[in-house]
């Protein structure tokens, strides 16, 4: 029998078992977290995080897209029920006047903060919290550049999801996996830039990824 002979097809780039459509790899910095609400998320009922992305040199970061071609270097990271936005969006206070204790660890704001103090930038986030600077405060992650990776997640009632949701794929999200620097800061792997942004609001004309 002729020995069968497999040609040898570049792999850089390519996923075997196809791609989401969307950005699965990116590298990006956190240029602003601005908390408050947005049409484009839950009909502008519940508050969340709109994190925007930018690159070393301050350019928008693409996240994905709103479905309609629109690219975006947003994303929409929910933050839970109970929350109140305040200082301009610069920090989430209680709705009822309570104290918090952090943020509830299933949203996907807190976990991008968890997945973010697991890679290096973890000193530099701890010396922030230290300072005084809270997980519900927009400037804990500002500045933080990081590989983001996409991953499938299992949302919340996802068991009660008809048949034909479930058929169509679980969502996935972007999580920061490997901390590349502080931006503005050199490039140095810790550190901190120091110093809070201005909150800035959603850019109306391109839709953020949405993120639970």
């Amino acid at each position: 029998m002729k020995e069968r002979v497999m040609a040898k097809i570049p792999k850089k780039g390519v996923s075997l078992r196809g791609t989401s459509g969307l950005p699965d790899n990116i590298v990006g910095y956190i240029d602003a977290v601005t908390f408050g609400t947005d049409s484009q998320y839950a009909q502008g009922k519940e508050l969340v995080a709109i994190i925007e992305m930018v690159d070393e040199d301050g350019n928008p970061v693409t996240t994905g897209g709103d479905g309609q071609g629109h690219t975006n270097n947003t994303i929409f990271a929910s933050v839970g029920k109970g929350w109140d936005d305040a200082d301009k969006g610069r920090k989430m206070v209680r709705a009822d006047g309570s104290e918090p204790g952090g943020i509830n660890d299933q949203t996907m704001f807190q976990t991008i903060i968890n997945r973010a103090l697991d890679t290096d930038a973890g000193e530099v986030i701890e010396a922030r919290f230290e300072e005084g600077v809270m997980p519900f405060h927009a400037e804990l992650l500002e500045d933080l550049g990081f590989l983001w990776k996409r991953e499938e997640y299992t949302p919340l009632r996802w068991d009660d999801k008809s048949d034909e949701e479930k058929a169509r794929g679980k969502p996935s999200r972007l999580l920061p996996s490997e901390f590349i620097g502080v931006r503005g800061d050199g490039g140095a792997k810790h550190g901190d830039s120091g110093g809070g942004k201005k909150a800035k609001k959603a850019k109306k004309d391109k839709g953020p990824a949405t993120d639970d």
